[in-house]
């Protein structure tokens, strides 16, 4: 069962001082937490690099039914 409470130790960021057990300071936590979002976010460009190999080059831009190009005409 999952809950949705605010949790003091942690600052509802889940997470917390490893020595201590207790929460980091604003500016620790933001350091942290930014490290977390620089990691995902290249997983993130990995796993689109991987799937645009799997798709075989294709760029899926422009091209229309049989390989066609739109033209807008």
């Amino acid at each position: 069962m999952f809950y949705q409470l605010r949790c003091d130790n942690c600052e509802a960021s889940g997470v917390v001082c490893k020595e201590t057990g207790k929460s980091l300071a604003m500016d620790e936590l933001v350091i942290q937490l930014r490290i977390r979002l620089k990691e995902r976010s290249q997983q993130l460009k990995s796993a689109h690099r991987q799937l645009a190999e799997l798709r075989g080059g294709e760029s899926g831009r422009g091209y229309g039914a049989g390989g066609s190009r739109y033209h807008g005409d």
